[in-house]
């Protein structure tokens, strides 16, 4: 001891910094960052292997009994609707054998404006079916420039009314279209049974008649028929 400081042999003081030499630390350091280079390369084989290995996709599948795809089943099926009959045109209308007979139908002169019930028959009309008109009007006799006749000779001596022995009058009002079809038949006054008006009302209804005209033009019209029974057998004949 001399009075100076002197520092131990393995140290040296360069400054601040205090430097340790010692063999071993040397090597401990060395054996360290060899293990961290190894856990480095370790952890990025880790991370680099699945890039390289097999990817397969796997759907997982519950398992039970496999069934196919749902299919919604129709069946096209024709609508039956309720049967209708056609309308009839004056094409189709099926003309009538009638019997001859020595009655005779004759029209009244004198025609009214209006029906026996006070409504208005310009507007009034069916066709054969029963259904009215659209739009179709209809004259009385007396605004006609031109009454509707007759095509053939309507005879009323059917077997329906051959077993009364009766004589009388039927008066009848008919409504005639444009196109010489009767549309309705209205019986107005009957003094016989109710077969005498029956069938002159549907021997009528199936006449057909050249239709009446309003200046040139033909139109629907309304006539009032009067038909007299006369039987012989009532008078010995």
């Amino acid at each position: 001891m001399n009075g100076r400081y002197s520092l131990p042999k393995p140290f040296r003081l360069h400054g601040t910094r205090l430097l340790h030499f010692s063999g071993r630390g040397v090597l401990g350091r060395q054996r360290f960052v060899a293990a961290l280079v190894i856990s480095c390369l370790l952890h990025g084989a880790v991370v680099v292997l699945p890039y390289f290995g097999e990817s397969r996709k796997t759907a997982l599948v519950e398992p039970g009994k496999k069934t196919g795809p749902a299919f919604l089943a129709t069946t096209l099926a024709r609508v039956a609707h309720p049967h209708r009959k056609p309308l009839p045109t004056p094409a189709e209308v099926p003309p009538q054998e009638l019997p001859q007979a020595s009655q005779a139908a004759v029209p009244s002169g004198d025609q009214q404006e209006t029906r026996p019930d006070g409504r208005e028959v310009e507007n009034h009309g069916r066709d054969a079916s029963g259904l009215p008109f659209a739009g179709l009007r209809y004259y009385p006799a007396s605004r006609l420039t031109k009454r509707p006749r007759a095509i053939a000779p309507i005879d009323l001596d059917i077997p329906e009314i051959r077993g009364f022995i009766a004589s009388g009058k039927v008066v009848l009002i008919l409504w005639i279209s444009d196109l010489g079809l009767v549309t309705e038949v209205e019986v107005e006054q009957s003094e016989l049974p109710g077969a005498f008006a029956a069938s002159a009302r549907s021997v009528f209804s199936h006449a057909r008649f050249e239709p009446g005209e309003l200046d040139g033009q033909t139109v629907g019209s309304i006539i009032r028929i009067e038909v007299t029974y006369d039987d012989d057998r009532l008078r010995g004949g």
